[in-house]
């Protein structure tokens, strides 16, 4: 055992049998690494936020109501940075002599920054700030020391279990109870319970490593502070000094958790509250939730139903609402909220899950294109619906069975970020994977029915398009100027690309363009003509090369012009009706041939809606062309192969619904 060293200021420890210890091993010794606290180490405060919230949600006191209105009280948080004088940390000199020791433990040397964080956070100062996390309107813990069944083992005492008051409630796992003990750079909680019955308890934790005593006795990682030689729990707050009770004593029912040092974050008032908002909307709105944020017991933020829409527009503007990859559940929370607010919702009975309701609208953008999945009103998680990446959408999926949430509680996994039908089989013989998969398949059908509405707007048979006045000028898909036939329409925007880059010809039913009248193609104009066959246009001789350069030999660059067209030629083949599309390609420097890919970005994501039936160039030679498959065999796309440049093309396609065709890079 190597020598331990104490820097920290010696106090008058004030008179208590608290102490700090854990059991003696025979085998084995407990590292540090402990994969359930290690989980919410990534975002932490969002990871925290969706754990903790859950918790204190799952444990509302029912039996709480507000007589006036006769609804039940809504969930209180109260979230707390505040700092302690170092004798009000219970036993401090015992519990940094077991710091130390585990500190200098051979097999924990590896973890040498943690231990160096943890000492410059408790310092040589006379004070130790905490995080303190508090729910009230709740139940608070219950059971004693040596009940496993009890909440009060299963939130302090035990890992891998949960034990919760309703089959319907967040977590099932018993990890999210780990998320605060990521806050602490000591890894050190204590607890502080007053329960519905009015009974108290508390109990100070550490989840550490293991460790070796003066007599050489090996101790576990999970350290207690606790009553007497057997660490109990505290159940008389009477017995402890008055110094530890004006910190630690509730006096209303709930759970208070104090995290000693914890994370430094410089911007915690933004970051908890977008988290809060990101995944509690929909229990603000409800008017279920408050939480307030406060600074040294000054309150800095009330977050309640009064104010979510200001603070998500604060916060979730769509205007400027970036997406972040890196944080789930993804999507915009005021495009959720706006989906509930404006009420447009389609409903379904489905076998065994009961009653759902899917809420939807379409928006003017494509950043949020997701569905957010509710259960006891907290977003478990969202996606996006594949088939519909044409649209601008977002939906919100809620069961109103209290049996239904019971199935959907089974079937998530500890990540809370799916539905996995297979889990019921190990969670209940009530129901079957089978009984899953059947529910997964209808609230896919009662979602893609209503995004399916929002589709439809831009399908239309193709005989019904009036004469649109749109043109489509530059290969990124910009319009023209809307000009009418006969109107100069805008210049060309052509697009930077690489020599042998392929170019994209996308039909899209959310554009339009121009008609053309004449039966040849041409546009007047446009400045666009047929191009005849005739003798390449002569070159000017080329300037000499200049030697090789060091580093990467950089991509020519040149520019491809392109124009498309609606013409009226229409013509059977092969028994069926097309209709031509007249595409002009030029370039002023571009010659030779290229492949050109012709898609939809159209109703079902990238499955393309038409067939195209031919291709011939201006002088009536017929290109080949190919389909081009998705590993569900469907068409994305079709594949004109060398196509040269410059060129005129008419392209013949049986297209059910309305098309536009615009060019877009590959």
């Amino acid at each position: 055992m190597k020598k331990i060293n104490s820097n920290f200021k010696e106090f008058h420890m004030p008179t208590s049998t608290l102490k700090w210890g854990s059991e003696i091993t025979k085998k084995g010794w407990d590292g540090l690494n402990d994969a359930a606290i290690n989980a919410f180490n990534s975002n932490v405060i969002n990871s925290f936020v969706r754990e903790m919230f859950q918790n204190s949600n799952d444990a509302r006191d029912k039996l709480l109501i507000n007589q006036q209105t006769g609804k039940r009280l809504p969930l209180h948080i109260s979230i707390n940075y505040k700092t302690f004088k170092q004798e009000q940390f219970p036993n401090f000199e015992e519990f940094i002599d077991i710091f130390r020791r585990i500190k200098c433990a051979e097999a924990n040397e590896q973890h040498v920054e943690f231990f160096k964080h943890g000492e410059k956070a408790m310092g040589k100062r006379e004070a130790i700030k905490f995080f303190i996390y508090e729910d009230f309107n709740t139940t608070g813990l219950s059971g004693d020391d040596n009940d496993p069944t009890s909440t009060f083992s299963s939130c302090v005492l035990s890992e891998g279990t949960s034990v919760k008051p309703d089959d319907t409630a967040g977590g099932s796992y018993g990890i999210g109870k780990n998320a605060i003990f990521a806050f602490s750079k000591l890894r050190t909680v204590f607890y502080s319970s007053l329960n519905n019955k009015g009974e108290s308890i508390f109990q100070g934790v550490s989840k550490l490593a293991s460790f070796t005593d003066v007599e050489g006795n090996t101790h576990r990682g999970r350290i207690f502070c606790g009553h007497g030689n057997e660490l109990k729990s505290v159940r008389n707050f009477e017995e402890l000094p008055e110094i530890y009770q004006e910190v630690f004593r509730r006096n209303r029912p709930g759970l208070s958790q104090y995290a000693a040092c914890p994370l430094d974050n410089a911007d915690w008032l933004e970051q908890f509250t977008k988290a809060i908002l990101r995944n509690y909307w929909l229990l603000l709105y409800t008017e279920s939730l408050i939480v307030e944020l406060k600074d040294q017991d000054n309150l800095v933020l009330k977050i309640e139903n009064s104010n979510l829409e200001e603070l998500l527009l604060k916060y979730y503007d769509p205007e400027n609402y970036t997406p972040d990859d890196n944080v789930e559940p993804g999507g915009n929370p005021y495009e959720f909220y706006k989906c509930i607010v404006e009420n447009t919702f389609k409903e379904m009975d489905i076998d065994k899950l009961g009653k759902v309701k899917f809420f939807y609208r379409e928006l003017s953008h494509s950043t949020t294109n997701r569905v957010a999945y509710m259960r006891n009103n907290m977003v478990v998680y969202s996606s996006s619906i594949w088939g519909f990446g044409s649209i601008n959408y977002c939906g919100v999926f809620i069961c109103e069975n209290r049996e239904g949430n019971v199935i959907l509680r089974m079937m998530e996994p500890p990540t809370h970020d799916s539905f996995d039908p297979e889990r019921l089989s190990d969670k209940t013989n009530k129901y079957s994977p089978v009984d899953g998969r059947n529910i997964l398949w209808h609230i896919k059908q009662l979602i893609n029915a209503a995004l399916q509405e929002i589709s439809e707007k831009y399908k239309k048979a193709a005989e019904d398009i009036p004469w649109l006045d749109e043109l489509l000028s530059s290969l990124t898909g910009a319009s023209g100027s809307g000009n009418r036939i006969n109107i100069e329409s805008d210049k060309e925007t052509p697009e930077r690309m690489g020599v042998m880059m392929k170019t994209t010809v996308a039909f899209n039913s959310l554009s339009r363009n121009t008609m053309v009248y004449d039966p040849t193609g041409f546009v007047p104009g446009t400045g666009v003509k047929p191009i005849k066959p005739g003798p390449p246009r002569p070159q000017p001789p080329k300037p000499p090369k200049p030697g090789p350069k060091p580093g990467p030999t950089p991509t020519p660059n040149t520019k491809i012009g392109s124009r498309v067209f609606k013409t009226t030629l229409k013509r059977k083949i092969n028994g069926v009706d097309s209709y031509a599309y007249k595409m002009f390609l030029t370039s002023e420097s571009l010659t030779g041939t290229t492949d050109v890919l012709i898609s939809q970005k159209g109703d079902s994501g990238n499955v393309v809606c038409f067939e195209i039936l031919e291709v011939t160039d201006i002088n009536e030679s017929r290109l080949k062309f190919s389909k081009v498959d998705n590993t569900n065999g469907d068409t994305i796309a079709y594949k004109l192969k060398s196509v040269p440049i410059p060129s005129q093309l008419l392209i013949y396609l049986s297209e059910p619904y309305k098309s536009s065709i615009k060019i877009v890079k590959s």
